[in-house]
């Protein structure tokens, strides 16, 4: 019986060993390679505030580049509070005479963060953190933030390091206006003036403009920030760019290997 026992708890041993290894091992778009990093997880829930966050943290990695993770997380986070205590406190401040405004509104403030991988290996590291808060109004508000970094070179990677050149940049940001206006009128966004104006601005060849990016071996995603290229109805927006269109049509990016 004893025996019976140790097994089964030496089997039980091993498949949490397994899972916590997995927990900590992602795989990138090279077969076979992998990178190992911590997952970072913050979660709060009270009366007021309900916060889920996570992010990653690279041991390969520069302790700078690191912190700018950590620290744009635990920012919002604060940024966040603070909205949400100024709103409720003002909320209070401006009752009608006889309203009675409770010390915590009825369902807890929410920031949610989650992050996402294009590219994980032993070379680069290409990872997009979305933000997700109400802090009162009307409505919610959300954010996008890349990540991008070269492990052998041991620097991040800005978006003139992988488009290269003025010219690039202006071909990416015409491909980019034509799938962004396919992408609103989809969505049942009616042709304004206004409505391409703020395109136009939003995509245009800047480089605030084209900041936000990840990338995998085939594929460069350029992320707008939700009222960046169209009201906040239409909320954050994606292009998409795909290496072997590009080089068919004579744009060639510096493409990491």
């Amino acid at each position: 019986m004893k025996k019976k026992y140790s097994k089964i708890t030496f089997l039980a041993l091993a498949f949490l060993a397994v899972g916590l290894i997995a927990c900590f091992l992602y795989k990138g778009f090279l077969p076979g390679k992998a990178l190992t990093l911590e997952n970072h997880n913050i979660s709060e829930n009270n009366d007021f505030f309900r916060v889920r966050a996570e992010y990653p943290q690279f041991p390969r990695a520069s302790r700078d580049f690191n912190d700018k993770i950590k620290e744009l997380v635990t920012g919002k986070i604060a940024e966040f509070k603070k909205s949400s205590n100024e709103y409720w406190q003002a909320r209070r401040e401006t009752a009608s005479p006889g309203e009675t405004v409770p010390t915590a509104p009825e369902v807890p403030f929410d920031f949610i963060a989650h992050w996402e991988h294009d590219r994980l290996d032993e070379k680069y590291i290409s990872v997009v953190l979305k933000i997700y808060y109400f802090s009162g109004g009307a409505h919610g508000n959300e954010e996008i933030h890349t990540f991008n970094y070269d492990l052998k070179n041991r620097r991040e990677i800005g978006i003139m390091d992988f488009i290269g050149s003025e010219e690039n940049l202006r071909a990416i940001s015409n491909l980019a206006k034509t799938q962004l206006a396919a992408s609103l009128e989809s969505m049942g966004w009616r042709s304004t003036s206004d409505t391409w104006s703020m395109l136009d601005e939003g995509a245009a060849p800047t480089l605030e403009n084209y900041k936000d990016f990840t990338f995998n071996q085939d594929v460069l995603t350029v992320y707008f920030q939700k009222y960046q290229v169209a009201a906040g109805a239409a909320g954050s927006q994606q292009a998409f760019f795909y290496k072997d269109n590009l080089e068919a049509e004579g744009i060639n990016l510096n493409w990491p290997k």
